[in-house]
């Protein structure tokens, strides 16, 4: 049987390798971009080579010939010919600033020492570390604050830790041994991106923006499955999330290159910013969907009254109506959108009659609302949730009415060249404080940081408190105060410590070769190598240093290992080698374009490139295998140096700064719901909105920004629950889509938007205990413990809320109840994020074994038996809708002193808190 077994496998391996060739066919017709920018990779590594290894080109490139294959490789041609240009440019001015300062620096070292090589003064030595190192800072805080120069860094560091090492015992100028040869290698790989399957921006566009309006699609198919079926599911946003943020990132792009288009970038900023309106009503929707579904079967509001059949049949069919006619417009958006990108007649988008439709199916809903009649509490739930679909579903087919309109304005043209809107003055750029819904994008705004974060937390008039502060102060103070505020940001600008700690790599890295005779062997080594290695690992943050660290170890190793073949294989031949190299380059180009695998396969490129280039050009430095076996000495040393120097001077936690992150949002969140319950007294907090959105998206998208750093990081702390702060994120995300809306300045919630005014004070009750559970939930996320508190209040405050909403109904005109069943999905939501940090703090603290007793207020019985389901129990879960329903009964039994919880509680999650002083009267 074993045998028989045996045989199988063999003959299934050997179906396999003969069915490789129809599986890579196969894979190139399915991705022909992809299969073409691979043949690319290794069309422009072979031609590098072609140009590195004869001695006719070596002995021209002077002392650096393989510097030409390290610059052809950094600049790949697997981008857009814009984006390439782009590189390429940066490239150049990283390479001419570097020889500048290079040969302005040995300048100045000749007027310290100019003569008596033999006998080199300390003068000199000091002044050109010190040189290299002023170098290193400079570009440490360039690359941590702009991160397009990032090729400009690296090549400007390369330049100068060869020339400021060499010139320690040469007293003459470097041009010829950088310039012609790093140029040269710029030339080939834009070469290869202009001359051979060039791409263009458009492309890329044209692409996305229809990935864009096909997701679009599919999300207005589930809302009319879901409004025609009445079931409680939620909208699957993944792909239009992905697809936005791939728009986005284009876009982005765009800003900086130079594209032939008949479709001019500008256009498609309206068609950005709806798809990411799209992704904020569908959170909306999806957090209605929860409420409904989170309800327990004995509170389930009934059918007849909570499902989708709360809408009359005619109100039904003109809702499926008005899906089908968006549908059908949709359809036409996606031809018109090809049509206009390939030059041919363009079809006419009939858009108008959507307006109407949807008017249309505004005015039967009006007509549902003023029909019905509420006789208790649960319809009047049930109206709530209903109007709050509706209204839900509304502002989608809006959203899809905007894009069409902004679709059809696009004119037809020729091609034309489109400028980077970054070198003119353009009046329409890509704008993200509209949008809140992604949660991909940062705005950029244009008042400096301090400014806003006062605009924003004071709660006094810009104009008074400025005449405050100027009557208090001279201008003496001013600039004192002024000063102070400078040298605080520069202390604590991560930019500078990021800067700091660069230098201090290089100078470490480089000072062996400035003491004494220690150059020789410096060289000899090639130990600039370790320099390298260590600036590519240098990453901003621990974890992705980390990261970094351990690709280039499987990289470098990887392209040792293929050069060392590839020399075997040719014995020396150069065009052997030559005609290896493309073989060998397909299989970088496969990583290089790989998204996990990208930065191993640049690093294998390079030191393929250099231990091939450095053994077959100096072939009296020793065989390959000396060269293979320098490169795997000095890389661990500069990834040592490096991990080293990160991890102990500055030390960047970026798990640290995400909790920060994410605790801001929500102090921002609670400063703008403050404001909120306070302006209905002060209009003029109604100014603010604005800057405190603003602050609250800034700050919930730099904690996102971090998330993938932090799933590398090595910490002490043990389990680090990456797919728990993950949906952390998207539930903070949901909360601020419904406080906001689509507008910062005016959020959907704010009063002066509640036309009827109808049971102001309580509904300002609830958001200041809406305000309290954001704190909490802040302060336990940012304290990770388990602390005695008071159940949430919100679910009392709520009801109390819809039953004075219901009293007030009796007797006079219906009226939409949307605002409620927002407000409901908005405690219901921070229920949930309450839940998630609760669990969090459980993960975190012993994700095995459960919680530590010092660590957790456990729920003993009468007896004094600590049961494992109690002791699992024991964890404050807060903001549960029969929270409220329960206090005054658990209240009185532990005033009573009752230590057993009735059996009907013992079933459910125990809730821990403090007890009120007696006479504290609480909802």
């Amino acid at each position: 049987m074993s045998g028989v077994s045996t045989s199988a496998k063999i003959r299934q391996h050997a179906l396999s390798v003969l069915r490789a060739p129809q599986t890579l066919y196969r894979s190139v017709c399915d991705d022909p971009v992809r299969a073409k920018r691979i043949a690319k990779v290794s069309i422009a590594l072979t031609t590098a080579m072609a140009f590195t290894l004869p001695p006719v080109f070596s002995s021209f490139h002077g002392q650096n010939p393989f510097l030409l294959g390290t610059i052809a490789i950094y600049l790949f041609p697997i981008k857009t010919v814009g984006g390439e240009l782009v590189g390429a440019a940066v490239g150049l001015t990283g390479i001419t600033l570097g020889i500048a300062y290079a040969n302005f620096c040995l300048f100045l070292a000749n007027l310290i020492q100019d003569e008596n090589i033999d006998n080199i003064g300390v003068h000199r030595r000091v002044f050109l570390w010190c040189a290299l190192a002023l170098g290193a800072f400079v570009c440490g805080y360039m690359r941590s604050k702009v991160a397009r120069s990032y090729l400009a860094i690296n090549f400007f560091m390369v330049v100068n830790m060869f020339a400021l090492i060499r010139g320690i015992d040469h007293f003459g100028y470097q041009f010829h041994n950088f310039f012609y040869v790093m140029v040269f290698g710029t030339c080939v790989s834009v070469f290869v991106c202009f001359a051979i399957w060039p791409e263009d921006r458009g492309g890329a566009l044209r692409k996305d923006v229809l990935t864009g309006v096909h997701e679009t699609k599919g999300i207005l198919q589930q809302a009319r499955n879901v409004m025609q079926n009445g079931a409680s599911e939620e909208l699957d946003i993944a792909a239009l999330i992905k697809a936005e943020s791939a728009l986005a990132a284009s876009l982005h792009e765009a800003k900086y290159e130079l594209s032939f288009s008949r479709v001019d970038p500008e256009y498609l900023v309206p068609i950005r910013r709806c798809l990411s309106r799209v992704i904020s009503v569908a959170r909306v929707f999806n957090a209605s969907m929860r409420r409904k579904n989170r309800l327990p079967d004995e509170n389930r509001i009934p059918v007849e009254y909570y499902n989708m059949g709360a809408n009359s049949i005619h109100t039904s069919e003109m809702v499926d109506n008005t899906f089908r006619v968006c549908l059908e417009v949709v359809d036409c958006m996606a031809t018109r959108i090809d049509e206009l990108y390939s030059g041919r007649k363009n079809a006419e988008l009939d858009h108008e009659k959507l307006p109407q439709v949807v008017e249309d199916l505004c005015n039967f809903m009006n007509a549902d609302v003023q029909t019905r009649e509420l006789d208790d509490c649960t319809e009047l739930k049930a109206a709530a949730f209903t109007d709050q679909v509706n209204t839900t579903v509304l502002d989608l087919l809006d959203v899809v009415r905007d894009l069409a309109r902004s679709i059809a304005i696009i004119e037809p043209g020729n091609f034309l060249l489109i400028l980077p809107r970054k070198m003119i003055k353009y009046g329409t750029t890509v704008d993200l404080r509209k949008t809140l819904g992604s949660g991909q994008s940062s705005f950029n705004g244009s008042r400096s940081d301090l400014a806003s974060r006062n605009g924003g937390r004071s709660m006094m008039p810009s104009d008074e408190a400025y005449l405050m502060f100027m009557e208090s102060t001279t201008s003496w103070d001013r600039a004192g105060i002024w000063m102070s505020e400078r040298l605080l940001a520069l202390r604590s600008s991560r930019h500078v410590k990021y800067a700091i700690k660069f230098a201090v790599v290089m100078g470490l890295l480089a000072l062996p070769a400035y003491i004494s005779d220690w150059r020789e062997w410096y060289e000899h080594h090639r130990c600039q190598l370790a320099m390298i290695s260590a600036m590519v690992a240098m990453e901003t943050t621990r974890g992705m240093t980390f990261r970094t660290a351990g690709m280039k170890l499987v990289g470098a190793a990887s392209g040792g290992a293929s050069a060392f073949i590839v020399m075997e294989i040719s014995q020396g031949i150069i065009p052997i080698s030559i005609a290896l190299t493309s073989i060998v380059g397909l299989i970088i180009g496969y990583l290089v374009l790989h998204k996990k695998w990208a930065k191993s396969g640049t690093v294998m490129a390079l030191a393929y490139n250099l231990i091939l280039g450095v053994a077959t050009v100096f072939p009296d430095q020793g065989p390959i295998s000396a060269a293979f076996a320098r490169r795997l000495l000095t890389l661990p040393v500069g990834l040592a140096v490096a991990t080293f120097v990160h991890l102990t001077l500055f030390p960047y936690h970026s798990r640290a700064e995400l909790v920060k992150g994410l605790c801001s949002s929500l102090d921002w969140m609670h400063h703008l719901l403050f404001a909120i319950e306070a302006s209905e007294e002060h209009p003029s907090l109604q100014a603010k909105f604005d800057a405190m959105s603003q602050k609250a998206v800034q700050r919930v998208t730099f904690a996102a920004s971090l998330l993938p750093a932090t799933h590398y990081e090595i910490s002490l702390g043990g389990h680090w629950p990456y797919e728990r702060f993950t949906r952390i994120v998207d539930k903070i995300t949901d909360v601020m889509n419904l406080i906001v809306g689509e507008v910062p300045a005016d959020p959907v919630l704010a009063f002066h938007l509640d036309s009827t005014r109808t049971c102001s004070r309580l509904r300002a009750k609830l958001l200041a205990s809406l305000c309290n559970d954001l704190l909490v939930v802040s302060h336990t996320l940012s304290a990770r413990l388990f602390l005695p508190r008071h159940e949430s209040m919100s679910a009392a405050v709520l009801v109390e809320y819809q039953n004075s909403l219901l009293a007030a109904a009796h007797g006079g005109h219906q009226r939409s109840y949307c605002d409620v069943g927002r407000l409901a999905d908005l405690v219901s939501e921070i229920a949930f994020l309450r839940g998630e940090v609760d669990e969090l703090t459980m993960e975190t603290q012993c994700p095995k074994k459960g919680l530590l007793p010092h660590l957790s207020f456990v729920v003993r019985s009468k007896s004094g038996q600590n049961t494992p389901a109690l002791r699992s129990a024991a964890v404050s879960f807060v903001g549960d809708e029969e929270a409220g329903q329960r206090r005054d009964i658990e209240v009185a039994e532990r005033r009573l002193g009752e230590m057993e919880r009735p059996e009907r509680a013992v079933s459910e999650r125990a809730v821990v808190f403090l007890e009120p002083p007696v006479g504290d009267e609480r909802v």
